[in-house]
């Protein structure tokens, strides 16, 4: 779960999350390592995927890119 180490402020299991501070009670703040980086490309397919999926349907794009 995300709760916990937010709370407790500590790595996630697969370092990807370096530091997770609370702003405020609806906002967190997190600063993503180099490892955790290099899965944006992939993160970015997926969502290209699912915006043409949604287009080969035809029904509309709840999350269109702006």
């Amino acid at each position: 779960m995300l709760s916990r180490p937010c709370r407790e402020n500590t790595l996630d299991s697969a370092g990807k999350v370096r530091k997770i501070k609370r702003m405020s009670k609806s906002r967190l703040w997190a600063i993503v390592t180099d490892l955790g980086k290099t899965l944006v490309p992939i993160v970015n397919a997926m969502s290209d995927w699912g915006h043409n999926y949604f287009e080969y349907l035809g029904i509309p794009d709840p999350c269109p890119e702006d």
